[in-house]
């Protein structure tokens, strides 16, 4: 068979870009937290051990699931975590080499359903697994080397992120660092925390959230001293910390982070403002879009219910019961991003509700 030579630099090209997409969805994928499994270290496979192992994996779930980490806060668990066991769905053994010694470990996976119903007779809030992507600039600071940024996986700061992020249920990304990374954006700049140039270098990722962390180890006591902020609309926190050990730094950075993720996307069953809520969509032009629109909303943990009260054009008006507040909601659809509120360009005529407060929403899904 003969090839030509353009024939064969367009199966090149595609190799390279099959491959290079590749490579991205892997590593996005081995930033994916699994959200019911947990992997607990055991002495041997004991029923008490299992037992054992079972508790402490399934605290682990709950911490996730809730976004709460003071469990112990909640009496009722007393009679739910003894019982761990009738949780799990699959377990199995496996031995683990964390660049230490081999450790066997219990792998468990436990039930969805059994874990929501837990958290609701507890009162621990529900943060559906819909969590928002972080996007983590890191910048070191070496005797050696000087500042640089960092994009090896492999680093102690970064392991200790990618274990919290697993522990607290938040899916990581890293950006590339080629050429357009490069152009963007510099070492300086992250060390010292140019938000403007930070956010403007982040756009490409499409990220909810940004991680930035600085850290150098110091000559004298052998620290990591360590600065860490986050941006989330709009809103940000600036934090230090200081500790020998690196892989502990990098899991308490994600902390602050989580617990500030959870506060505004944890759903809790007596949250104020929970109820009905007016919510008028558009454009609705075909039957296609209806359905989807229909069917997206009933698919979102913030809404128990829906009903369609009146069409009107290509608008749909609906009532939604909500188990969460209407900003949890609009939190909820901008992960998403197949509705969005609607612009003051874009506001329909508002309908007739006997209500003056209505949610107007824009489709922009397919």
């Amino acid at each position: 068979m003969i090839f030509s030579p353009q024939l064969r630099w367009s199966h090149v090209r595609n190799l390279y870009l099959i491959l290079l997409l590749s490579t991205l969805s892997t590593f996005s994928l081995a930033q994916t937290p699994k959200f019911f499994s947990a992997s607990v270290p055991v002495a041997s496979q004991s029923v008490n051990e299992r037992e054992r192992a079972a508790t402490a994996g399934l605290r682990e779930v709950l911490v996730r699931i809730s976004g709460v980490t003071q469990l112990d806060d909640y009496a009722a668990l007393a009679e739910i975590l003894p019982r761990a066991s009738r949780y799990i769905e699959q377990f199995h053994y496996e031995v683990v080499r964390d660049g230490g010694a081999p450790q066997e470990h219990l792998v468990m996976s436990f039930s969805a359903s059994a874990v929501e119903n837990a958290l609701r007779q507890v009162g621990l809030p529900f943060w559906p697994i819909n969590r928002p992507s972080v996007l983590v600039w890191l910048v070191e600071d070496d005797v050696s080397e000087g500042k640089r940024l960092i994009n090896d996986t492999s680093g102690s700061v970064v392991q200790g992120l990618l274990q919290a992020a697993q522990k607290r249920g938040l899916p990581l990304r890293f950006p590339l660092l080629d050429l357009e990374d490069q152009l963007a954006i510099g070492a300086e700049q992250i060390w010292n925390l140019d938000e403007a140039a930070i956010l403007e270098a982040s756009l490409r990722y499409a990220a909810d959230t940004v991680l930035v962390g600085r850290y150098t180890r110091t000559f004298s006591t052998g620290e990591w001293w360590t600065t860490w902020q986050f941006f989330h609309k709009g809103q940000g926190r600036l934090y230090d910390l200081r500790h020998a050990d690196p892989v502990l730094v990098g899991q308490q950075a994600l902390d602050p982070l989580a617990d500030h993720l959870a506060q505004l996307y944890a759903l809790r069953s007596s949250a104020e403002g929970a109820g009905q809520l007016y919510v008028q969509v558009g454009p609705v032009a075909d039957f296609g879009t209806y359905r989807k629109t229909l069917d997206y909303l009933d698919r979102l943990a913030v809404v128990t219910s829906s009903n369609l009260l009146a069409v009107t054009g290509d608008t749909l008006l609906l009532t939604l019961q909500l188990n969460g507040t209407q900003d949890q909601l609009l939190n909820a659809l901008s992960l998403d991003r197949k509705m969005r509120p609607r612009t003051a360009q874009t506001t329909a005529p508002q309908m007739a509700t006997g209500t003056e407060q209505m949610l107007q929403l824009e489709w922009i899904g397919r």
